[in-house]
């Protein structure tokens, strides 16, 4: 940018020793002002946020920065593109984005860090506690709601859920995470 501004201000705005003189700027002039490929000035997408980029995913003018709507479609859910604008729990987050799809949570927390969040797990340890109620202890079962993860019943109340190895499915029948072709998924 300087190296345009000395450019654009030749010698008469430079004294013999190559400092700048006093030069009277206008404002709202936007001769140095930054330029995109085809040459047409740019101008700030969301003036008063930091967003050098510019990025306007939508291409509505408004940089995604400040944009509530990043993807267009009109939205409850600003960052994935769901046109339909589905809302299984009515919580105002859109099922495509939402971490806790069948139970409201409108707030979105999750403590845990994990992908479901704070609302689900709550929801779920009762799911669990309810299907391993009466189990023998070491009962292994499905996990209600995930094929890669499997239930091991315990009647103090301490149920845990564990993941199967990546790229396999809890097997009921065979009592092992195997092979998803081996592996009969509701």
């Amino acid at each position: 940018m300087f190296e345009r501004l000395f450019n654009t201000l030749g010698g008469a705005a430079t004294s013999g020793t190559g400092n700048i003189e006093n030069i009277n700027v206008a404002c709202g002039d936007f001769p140095l002002a930054p330029q995109n490929v085809q040459g047409n000035q740019l101008q700030d997408n969301c003036p008063g946020f930091y967003n050098p980029d510019q990025l306007d995913m939508d291409g509505d003018g408004k940089g995604d920065v400040c944009d509530e709507d990043i993807d267009g479609d009109g939205d409850n859910c600003p960052l994935i593109a769901n046109p339909v604008q589905i809302d299984r729990d009515g919580d105002g987050v859109g099922s495509m984005c939402d971490n806790c799809v069948s139970t409201p949570n409108p707030d979105q927390a999750n403590s845990g860090g994990t992908e479901a969040g704070d609302a689900c797990e709550a929801s779920l340890e009762q799911v669990i506690g309810k299907i391993c109620e009466n189990q023998p202890d070491g009962t292994y079962l499905p996990h209600p709601y995930d094929c890669s993860m499997y239930v091991e019943c315990h009647q103090a109340g301490h149920d845990g859920v564990y993941n199967c190895p990546p790229g396999t499915r809890w097997s009921q029948e065979l009592q092992i995470c195997a092979n998803p072709d081996l592996v009969t998924c509701d």
